[in-house]
């Protein structure tokens, strides 16, 4: 048997297989008329090995993403010289400490599922990386708003938000023009087809964004 499969594992034949690089003891026994005979021995792998291992998501080590969404994490491995073996990123074994948070593939793919903090793990023969990862709320935003009547006539929208932290900012885009208001802008159409978006961050950091095609003739209130 091996102290340490994950170093070196012993086949049912006696035969021994390296698996990583470290050092493990292998220890057996044989009766023979009834005399037990017990033996070990130290077996050490080497070569190219594993030695460091960085888990990164969005670049950096500590990162965040808000719910229902889907970011895919970076492995920095590098071995005994301190030379980069991306290759490597293929065999790591992916861990969320709290799937309700967010989830990993095993290509190392995270999905948001609720707000919260957890720590996304990786390991690659036998070294372990870990990485703190946020998941923040998402904002719900609503646009309300006056019926725009006629071709170039001008209305008055406002939005609604929760889910978030005050004090709110807010961008407004309607037709291809940006500007930064409160939760309340005038707009003005000059075509039959168009659309108002406000994008609004939280003091936290939080996004959320409402969208809804108008048109000359139509309220853009109840944007969901």
């Amino acid at each position: 048997m091996s102290s340490n499969s994950s170093v070196v594992s012993v086949r049912s034949s006696g035969g021994l297989t390296a698996r990583r690089c470290g050092t493990a003891t292998i220890s057996g026994s044989i009766v023979d008329q009834n005399v037990t005979a017990v033996g070990s021995i130290s077996v050490t792998v080497s070569g190219r090995c594993v030695t460091s291992v960085a888990v990164a998501v969005a670049d950096s080590p500590t990162s965040f993403f808000q719910a229902d969404s889907s970011k895919t994490a970076t492995l920095f491995i590098r071995d005994e010289a301190n030379i980069g073996w991306p290759e490597k990123a293929t065999t790591a074994d992916w861990a969320s400490s709290n799937p309700a948070i967010f989830s990993v593939s095993a290509a190392g793919v995270l999905t948001a599922h609720s707000a919260g903090s957890a720590t996304l793990t990786a390991i690659v023969d036998g070294v372990t990386g870990t990485a703190t990862v946020e998941v923040r709320p998402t904002i719900s935003v609503s646009i309300f708003g006056s019926t725009i009547v006629g071709a170039t006539s001008t209305g008055s929208c406002t939005s609604s938000c929760s889910g978030g932290t005050a004090p709110y900012s807010y961008s407004w885009n309607f037709h291809g023009a940006s500007w930064s208001s409160t939760s309340s802008a005038d707009i003005y159409i000059d075509v039959s087809n168009a659309r108002i978006i406000l994008d609004v961050v939280d003091a936290m950091g939080n996004r959320g964004v409402a969208l809804r095609p108008i048109s000359s003739d139509q309220s853009p209130s109840g944007c969901q």
